[in-house]
Formats: structure tokens, sequence, C-alpha cells
């Protein structure tokens, strides 16, 4: 089989990349929030040791959790997303000079479909093989042995004309 993609509309690559990097972005924003949420409660400990009328948190932690997620995910769905159109638009570009990408897949499934009739003989011959019982001794009385042993020792001259 031969595919060629030649263009990619942008309003589908909107639609797949948009909620990925929103989700993602908030994923990584919950992560960011409670890793600095521990660093600021330790830091505020530090300061409470330090300094003993100290009591002031300069930033709540509870606000920390809920904002910081929602801006990355927002951020990062809309810058990434961007920068995936962008590149997107620069492909399309490119593609009207070079052609396109282009995937001929047929050899590939037909080297597959070989190496696995290869494999199913191999397996069938084996069987074949093992099933099959061993041939029976040769009888050779000792007269056919001393023929055989002198014919051996002592071959027959050829005359060459």
């Amino acid at each position: 089989m031969r595919y060629e993609l030649k263009s990619i509309p942008l309003w589908p690559v909107v639609k797949v990349f948009f909620p990925i990097n929103f989700i993602a972005g908030f994923v990584f924003g919950l992560l960011l929030a409670f890793i600095s949420t521990g660093f600021i409660s330790f830091y505020n400990e530090v300061l409470q040791v330090s300094n003993p009328g100290y009591d002031v948190e300069l930033v709540p932690s509870k606000m920390l959790i809920i904002l910081v997620p929602l801006l990355m995910a927002f951020s990062n769905a809309i810058f990434t997303t961007t920068f995936i159109v962008i590149i997107t638009f620069f492909y399309n570009i490119f593609v009207k000079f070079t052609g396109g990408v282009e995937l001929n897949l047929y050899e590939i499934s037909l080297k597959e479909e070989n190496n696995t009739e290869n494999k199913h003989q191999l397996n069938k011959r084996k069987y074949i093989d093992d099933s099959a019982p061993p041939p029976p001794p040769s009888v050779i009385s000792n007269d056919e042995k001393s023929n055989t042993e002198n014919i051996l020792e002592n071959p027959p001259d050829k005359d060459i004309q």
C-alpha cells in the first residue's frame, strides 16, 4: 500500500492538540503547585525559626494549588498548540516544493508475509522430521564388507585412451 501525505489541514491539528496540551499543562501545573507549596511551607518554617515574630505566609498555598494548574493548562494549550500549528503551516508550504511524504507499506507487508510463510514451513518440516521413525540399520554380510574393503584399498585401473 502506498500512502502520500501532501498536506495537513490546520483545524484538525488544533482540535487534536489543544485538549492534549491542556490536559498535559494541567497535570504539570498540579505537580509544580504541590512541589512549590512544599518549598514555600519549608521556607516559612525556616523564617519562623530564625525570626520568632514572623507569622506572614508569602503566598497562600491553597490559592497556589488552584491557580497554578489552571494557568499552566491554558498557557501550555495556547503556546504549544500555536507552535504545532506553525510547524504544520510550514510543512504545508514546503510540501508544495518537495511533493510530500510517501510511504510504501506494500513491501514491508510482503516481507512479513514471506517471513511468516517460511516460519510455518520450518515448523512443518520440523514436525515431519521429528515424527518420522529413524531409518533401519543396514545389514551387510561379511562377504560384502570384504568386497567393499578390497575395492577401496585397490581401486580398479582405468584405461586411458
